[in-house]
């Protein structure tokens, strides 16, 4: 016998979603909660969603089980993988839009810049797979949280004269914590649950997932653009007649023939390069902390993080 639908759940579940998603979506092309439509779907993502969990909690046949983050192992897992996501998709959004934008790439060269990340991954993964019973699953995390946030810091030092070889290097090597960060973390929030609850936790959780990533690309790009505009108004201060830096550039422009407002054309251009370059450091340099403040939380899950149904729960 089927389980009735939960219409009420699902409407809710919809309208929220969706209002959210589409103000992650348009919300930086629209200088977010100062345009009136963007606040508007706020307001209804906020009274949905919110509406959604106390109907849910009460439903006899939810569609989405919050129940679930009751459980420890589910909770810290889903935690760990959303957040961890969040920094991990935000990377993947700037480095790209980084390279094309500032740094003159094509799209054809920021991909197989990017590309890279998934080499080691590709191999190291069915070693974590074939080994997943003996492997304390919490180190393994923390392993990857510690190469993500080792990567990232790296990233952090790079100006805007890099090379592509060795922006490659650490994406090459950033494709290790891939295998030990969502194979891991899926066994740690499916452990201790009964074979009936799988589904809706698999689900569950790859909804956190997805949403995470999509507040990822809304965050790390608005903050991107914010941070790029700070530091652009601050190295404008430096460009003055009194500094011996920004007299010589403008010599040097003048004796090829760039003088009055060309020259000042290529001094911004040239500023809002080193910005932008600033900027997404800050942003590889806050999904690194995200990444190092992850590993306490992760500790919290408890063994055995045996097989869903089996040995994880008893």
């Amino acid at each position: 016998m089927r389980a009735p639908i939960d219409s009420v759940g699902l409407l809710l579940l919809v309208v929220g979603v969706g209002s959210l998603q589409f103000m992650l979506d348009n919300g930086n092309d629209h200088d977010w909660f100062a345009s009136p439509m963007i606040l508007t779907l706020g307001l209804i993502a906020v009274v949905a969603l919110v509406f959604l969990v106390v109907w849910e909690l009460t439903a006899k046949h939810p569609v989405v089980d919050l129940s679930l983050f009751g459980r420890r192992n589910f909770a810290v897992g889903v935690t760990a993988l959303s957040l961890g996501m969040l920094a991990f998709f935000g990377i993947n959004v700037v480095f790209p839009l980084w390279l094309q934008t500032t740094l003159g790439y094509t799209a054809t060269w920021a991909g197989l810049a990017t590309a890279p990340v998934g080499i080691l991954a590709f191999i190291v993964s069915p070693f974590i797979g074939r080994n997943i019973q003996r492997l304390e699953l919490r180190a393994v995390v923390t392993f990857a949280f510690l190469v993500f946030a080792f990567t990232s810091f790296w990233f952090a030092t790079f100006n805007s004269s890099a090379s592509y070889a060795s922006l490659v290097l650490p994406r090459f090597i950033m494709g290790i914590a891939i295998a030990c960060f969502f194979i891991p973390l899926n066994q740690i929030f499916l452990s201790g649950l009964r074979p009936d609850q799988i589904a809706g936790a698999s689900g569950l959780a790859n909804f956190c997932r997805t949403l995470a990533s999509s507040v990822s690309t809304a965050i790390t790009v608005t903050l991107w653009q914010h941070r790029g505009e700070f530091h652009h108004a601050s190295l404008t201060e430096y460009v003055t007649q009194a500094s011996p830096a920004a007299t010589a550039y403008t010599q040097k422009l003048s004796m090829i023939g760039i003088q009055g407002k060309p020259s000042l054309a290529v001094v911004d251009q040239v500023l809002n390069r080193e910005a932008l370059t600033l900027a997404v450091n800050d942003v590889f340099w806050g999904c690194a902390i995200l990444f190092l403040a992850l590993i306490p939380i992760l500790w919290f899950a408890k063994p055995p993080f045996g097989n869903a149904g089996g040995a994880g729960a008893h």
